[in-house]
């Protein structure tokens, strides 16, 4: 594999944070948190102050929008909210940079919550349990991967045990698909026949993170100047090299008898593979890596 090669393996940073395992162990241990406090007594402080309701927005718990993220309804809960995270964000995070991968958390949690409370304003008269979970942001992650790389073949376990092959373009069109008919059917029909909710999942605030993933991809492909270091992070166009009579061949000569110029480089080399892919390499860049491999061993 490239990627095990030593010349590819740059030491990380000392100040460096690798916000994917903080998300994850801040969901964890919040939870954590919260059964103790619970078992303290303490459920009515969490639902006023850390979970989201309609009382909380109308009272000006802005924070709220936030916090609600970092609770669950049980074990099961986030279970299935971190295995999911752990999967998709994992795949996510090497795509974009981590400051950006935060931003896209962030976005969906605060856009679940304001379409969740928005439904709940129109039509649900403030009666909703509040709402918790990391659901949102899965949801606005996942339409983000399925945007970035709509044809890529990936393996699902169907169930958890049935190995299923599917592009990410079929995966969306089904969530959306689901998460359309559970709101309007589950939970939205509901509240229009005034009958109690058939199903405690906050489908409207799955769409709201879906809509925020969405937005934010717009962005990455016509990025306002905030956005435009997150372009570079990420490829969105198709590589270079699939393009009809594209061709690098020849194009980059390096001298290599100097250590400094071939670590130059393979940086510079290793710059255009994480933003076109390997493909996008000319026989002589391949040449280059080959050739630093031996020499960077010495």
């Amino acid at each position: 594999m490239l990627y095990d090669r030593p010349y590819m393996r740059d030491p990380a940073p000392k100040n460096f944070t690798d916000y994917f395992w903080v998300v994850l162990w801040v969901l964890i241990g919040s939870f954590l948190v919260q059964i103790i406090l619970s078992e303290f007594g303490l459920g009515g402080f969490l639902s006023s102050w850390v979970a989201f309701s309609v009382p909380a927005a109308l009272s000006a718990k802005i924070w709220t929008a936030v916090t609600y993220s970092i609770m669950h309804a049980g074990p099961g809960h986030l279970f299935f909210n971190g295995l999911a995270y752990f999967f998709i964000g994992r795949w996510l995070y090497r795509e974009i940079e981590p400051k950006r991968f935060l931003q896209v958390i962030l976005a969906s949690v605060v856009m679940g919550a304001i379409a969740w409370l928005t439904i709940q304003l129109l039509f649900g008269g403030g009666r909703a349990v509040p709402l918790v979970g990391f659901s949102a942001a899965v949801a606005g992650m996942v339409t983000l991967v399925c945007l970035i790389a709509p044809d890529r073949k990936i393996t699902l376990l169907l169930f958890f045990v049935l190995p299923v092959e599917a592009r990410p373009r079929i995966i969306l069109f089904c969530l959306l698909g689901f998460e359309s008919l559970g709101f309007l059917f589950l939970e939205l029909a509901p509240m229009l026949s005034d009958r109690p909710a058939e199903s405690a999942v906050a489908f409207s605030a799955h769409l709201g993170g879906m809509l925020a993933g969405y937005l934010y991809y717009r962005m990455l492909k016509s990025p306002v100047p905030v956005f435009e270091s997150v372009r570079k992070k990420v490829s969105i166009e198709p590589p270079k090299w699939t393009k009809k009579g594209a061709s690098n061949a020849g194009k980059y000569k390096v001298n290599v008898s100097s250590r400094k110029d071939l670590r130059k480089e393979v940086d510079r080399i290793l710059d255009k593979i994480n933003r076109d892919g390997f493909g996008a390499l000319s026989e002589e860049e391949k040449r280059i890596l080959d050739q630093a491999g031996e020499l960077l061993k010495k």
